[in-house]
């Protein structure tokens, strides 16, 4: 799935950036441990208030060639894109969506993964397939 830069909202909110992980992998997370990829979906709720908002945060995550600074860089190389949710809802939306994924079934493949700035198990998660968005959320 490819996605242009410039179909993504530029205005601060939250995200759900869905990858596809075709291969197992081992992979060391920064500081935070290893973690084991397995095939399926994987789901990372994240947010980007900071400038260029929704738009600038994605794109970088899109890339495959950089430094990692955030824990979703250093499992992005081994996974491709293949959906993303949007909302320009306030920041407590990015607990809800993470929160509405544990209830649904979702698993946590590595605690405290996006999430060491909350108080959520994780902000990535593993599923079988991309679920139909929640009111108020937009597919891009």
């Amino acid at each position: 799935m490819i996605i242009k830069s410039e179909d993504i909202t530029s205005e601060k909110g939250v995200y759900v950036l869905f990858l596809m992980c075709t291969k197992k992998a081992e992979v060391r997370v920064g500081c935070i441990g290893r973690i084991s990829l397995k095939e399926g979906i994987y789901a990372y709720v994240g947010s980007a208030y900071g400038g260029g908002g929704i738009r600038k945060r994605v794109s970088r995550h899109l890339r495959t060639n950089k430094k990692c600074r955030w824990h979703i860089d250093y499992i992005r190389r081994h996974m491709s894109f293949c959906g993303l949710w949007v909302t320009t809802a306030g920041s407590e939306m990015e607990h809800r969506i993470a929160d509405m994924f544990l209830k649904s079934g979702a698993t946590v493949p590595m605690k405290g993964f996006g999430a060491s700035d909350c108080r959520c198990e994780s902000h990535l998660f593993y599923m079988r397939a991309v679920p139909e968005p929640p009111v108020g959320i937009a597919v891009v």
